[in-house]
C-alpha cells in the first residue's frame, strides 16, 4: 500500500505535458485551480500542495481535465518535501489572477462549465476600512508571493470575489474551498459558529454566490494548520481521507435543514433526506469530512468553530458531482 501511495505520489507530480494521459479524452467544461503558499515553507502547506494534485486525479475519474485546465500553483515554483522536489508555478498573487482570467474566458463560453478552486495559506483578518466596501465589517486575507506584476501578494476575500465575478459567467458552477488561519471573510463569516448564529458583514465579498459550493476550513478564533494524519492542514487533510481513501465515504452524507441553513452541529448520513446515489457531490464530501475531523482524536477543536459552508445552488440535487 506504502509501495502504491508513493508511486501515485511521484506520478502525480511529473511536470504536466501536452499529449500526456489526461489529453487523450475529449474534454470536458471543467477547470482545477489549487494554490498552495506560505511565507514560513511550513510543511503542512506543501503537503496541502500534494494533496491537490490527489483531488485532480480523483476528478479526473469523473470528469475529463486536460492538462491546459489544470494546474496547481506552490510557493516559488518548486519546493522538497520528504526529500522530493515537485516542480509547479510560483503561488504568486500575479499567477492566481492570470489564471482565473484565461480559466473564467475559456470557462465562460460554455453552460455548462465547472470550476474547482482550492486555496490553502496563511491568513490575516482586517476591519473596514482595510480592504473592500466600506459596507464591510470584518474580511481576511490570505498570503501569497508577490512578482513586482503590481500586487503586493495580501489576497483578501473581495479580491477574489471580484475576479471571480468578473473573470466567470454566472451560469459558471463552482466548488471554492479556502483554507487559512482567518479566513472566514472568504465565506462571509464573522462569528466562529457560522450560521449558528447571524453573522457575516453586511456586505458580501462576492465569493459566495449563486451556483457555488463555498467551503472554509478555519474560523477566525483558531489556528487549525497541523496536525493531520499525512502532515498537512487539517482541513484539506480530511477532505483527503474522504476522497482518497474511502475512510468515511461520502454518498448520502447531509445536515439537518441544508440547503436553507449555513451552519450546522453536527453531520448526519441521512439516506432518507438524501438517498445515496452511488457518487458524491461536493456538500456531501464537505459533511463527511467534517465528521472525518470530528470524530478523530487528532482533531478536538469543535467542528463550529473550524469548518464553514455555503451554498448557491438551489438544491441538493442540484450539487456539483465530486466522485464517481
Amino acid at each position: 500500500m506504502r509501495f502504491m501511495v508513493a508511486l501515485l505520489l511521484v506520478t502525480l507530480f511529473l511536470p504536466l505535458q501536452p499529449g500526456g494521459a489526461s489529453s487523450h479524452c475529449t474534454a470536458d467544461h471543467v477547470w482545477f485551480l489549487g494554490v498552495a503558499d506560505d511565507s514560513a515553507e511550513r510543511d503542512d502547506f506543501k503537503q496541502d500542495a500534494v494533496t491537490f494534485g490527489i483531488f485532480l486525479e480523483e476528478l479526473r475519474k469523473v470528469y475529463c481535465i486536460p492538462d491546459a485546465q489544470a494546474e496547481i500553483l506552490a510557493f516559488d515554483g518548486s519546493f522538497t518535501l520528504d526529500g522530493t522536489t515537485y516542480t509547479h508555478t510560483e503561488a504568486s498573487e500575479e499567477n492566481l489572477m492570470d489564471r482565473l482570467a484565461s480559466f473564467g474566458t475559456e470557462a465562460s463560453k460554455h453552460s455548462d462549465s465547472i470550476f474547482f478552486y482550492f486555496h490553502s495559506s496563511h491568513g490575516l483578518a482586517y476591519s473596514w476600512p482595510v480592504a473592500c466596501s466600506p459596507l464591510r465589517t470584518y474580511g481576511s486575507y490570505a498570503a501569497l508571493h508577490s512578482d513586482g506584476g503590481g500586487a503586493d501578494g495580501f489576497l483578501d476575500d473581495c479580491e477574489l470575489g471580484n475576479a471571480l465575478n468578473t473573470d466567470f459567467d454566472p451560469d459558471v458552477r463552482m466548488v471554492v474551498a479556502v483554507d487559512c488561519s482567518f479566513c472566514g471573510g472568504f465565506s462571509d463569516s464573522l462569528t466562529a459558529a457560522s450560521g449558528t448564529v447571524p453573522d457575516g458583514p453586511v456586505a458580501s465579498s462576492g465569493v459566495p454566490g449563486p451556483n457555488r459550493v463555498v467551503m472554509t476550513g478555519c474560523a477566525m478564533t483558531t489556528e487549525c494548520f497541523g496536525g493531520g494524519v499525512h502532515g498537512g492542514g487539517v482541513f484539506y487533510d480530511n477532505l483527503r481521507q474522504v476522497i482518497d481513501e474511502g475512510s468515511s465515504y461520502c454518498d448520502g452524507w447531509t445536515a439537518p435543514g441544508f440547503p436553507t441553513v449555513q451552519g450546522f452541529d453536527v453531520p448526519v448520513k441521512n439516506t432518507v433526506v438524501h438517498a445515496p446515489l452511488g457518487s458524491c457531490t461536493a456538500s456531501e464530501w464537505f459533511f463527511a469530512a467534517v465528521m472525518q475531523a470530528y470524530t478523530s482524536p487528532v482533531d478536538p477543536i469543535a467542528i463550529q468553530q473550524q469548518f464553514r459552508i455555503k451554498y448557491g445552488l438551489p438544491d441538493l440535487a442540484s450539487d456539483i458531482q465530486v466522485l464517481a
